[in-house]
């Protein structure tokens, strides 16, 4: 009967121990994030499959045997290497993409510093201020200089070769055929026709024959305000692209 009894407080000693075994490996794999909290209905199978899992691995590491551990936090995401290496580069991104946007908005302010001093340089030394050239072509000009600058239609060449022809047929246009409209229509189509061959094409330019019929300009108007005005802005773009470092302009002459 002593043995019996023996034999039985034992068993029981040992079930006891087993399952208290058990329950602190779920708690565990619980803390760590990896099984789901146990809900009323579905404890008993929740058990014994957590359970199966729980005594067929290792909770305190539930990592492959040759990735490295460390003591200071016992989580898997956290000495994971590959999730490490994940953060890391999330976090780079971020920041890259933070001072990418800091460079756009210091950019989008100095530009619009130097088109604010161009202009109004341009408005002091060109003798009409009121002239509808400064208004109508060297104000898309000043986008191109200062907000579009790596493009083709923003280089010396298209800049000034468009500006100068464009108002050189209209002034021609004008002085021999007069300000009909179909002399508008040819001076602006002879214009377009002369930035292709050339390879002037600058869009703003493309409104100096129009102003140069209407207004019945002279010769004369290819120095002022022509050539001055334009050559205000390259010189201040260019100037004003070397005072801050990043891009330059010109990137090319011809």
């Amino acid at each position: 009967m002593s043995r019996f009894f023996i034999s039985f407080c034992s068993l029981v000693r040992m079930t006891l121990l087993s399952i208290l075994n058990v329950a602190l490996k779920l708690h565990k794999c619980q803390r760590i994030g990896l099984t789901k909290p146990m809900s009323k209905g579905s404890i008993l199978g929740n058990f014994n499959s957590q359970s199966n899992y729980c005594q067929t691995t290792d909770c305190s590491d539930p990592r492959p045997a040759n990735e490295t551990t460390s003591p200071d936090c016992p989580h898997p995401l956290c000495n994971n290497p590959e999730s490490n290496r994940s953060a890391g580069m999330s976090s780079h991104h971020q920041n890259e993409t933070h001072a990418r946007d800091r460079r756009k908005y210091l950019d989008m302010i100095w530009s619009a510093i130097g088109a604010i001093v161009a202009i109004t340089l341009a408005l002091l030394l060109v003798a009409d201020r009121n002239s509808p050239f400064l208004l109508a072509s060297l104000g898309g000009s000043t986008v191109f200089l200062f907000v579009l600058t790596e493009t083709e239609a923003a280089q010396p060449r298209a800049l000034l070769g468009g500006h100068i022809g464009g108002a050189l047929i209209g002034i021609l246009c004008y002085q021999v055929f007069g300000d009909g409209l179909w002399v508008s229509v040819t001076a602006v189509v002879l214009t377009m026709m002369f930035m292709v061959v050339t390879r002037t094409i600058h869009p703003p330019a493309g409104a100096n024959p129009l102003i140069m019929v209407h207004h019945h300009a002279g010769f004369l108007s290819l120095l002022n305000p022509v050539g001055v005005g334009v050559l205000t802005l390259f010189l201040i773009a260019m100037v004003w692209s070397h005072l801050r470092p990043g891009k330059r302009y010109p990137i090319k002459w011809r």
